[in-house]
């Protein structure tokens, strides 16, 4: 999922449809247009259980790169046993400080 281009990089609509995603807006969003850009979803299709996931597109000197990850809850990203080293998920403000993330569904 990286390209020194971005062109072959993954986006939320390449795996999802769009119309059963919904925008969770929260503290922890990044604009879209930064060098890292962060969002959160809600997936929700007609007879199946939510799903909640986040989208994340890294623009560095290497390449661009995507990660995507999926949970029962929102809150679910931030515990200490779904983190692991390779998640870029962030808890940060813009002065980058650490945050607890809140989000409004």
């Amino acid at each position: 999922m990286e390209d020194e281009t971005g062109s072959a990089v993954y986006k939320l609509g390449d795996i999802f449809r769009a119309s059963e995603l919904t925008r969770v807006k929260s503290n922890c969003d990044t604009g879209e247009n930064e060098l890292f850009s962060q969002q959160f979803y809600k997936w929700q299709k007609p007879g199946y259980q939510p799903l909640y996931l986040y989208s994340i597109i890294d623009h560095a000197n290497a390449g661009t790169s995507s990660n995507v990850g999926i949970a029962k809850s929102l809150d679910k990203f931030f515990e200490s046993d779904y983190s692991s080293a390779l998640m870029d998920l962030r808890a940060l403000d813009a002065d980058y400080n650490d945050i607890t993330c809140t989000f409004d569904l």
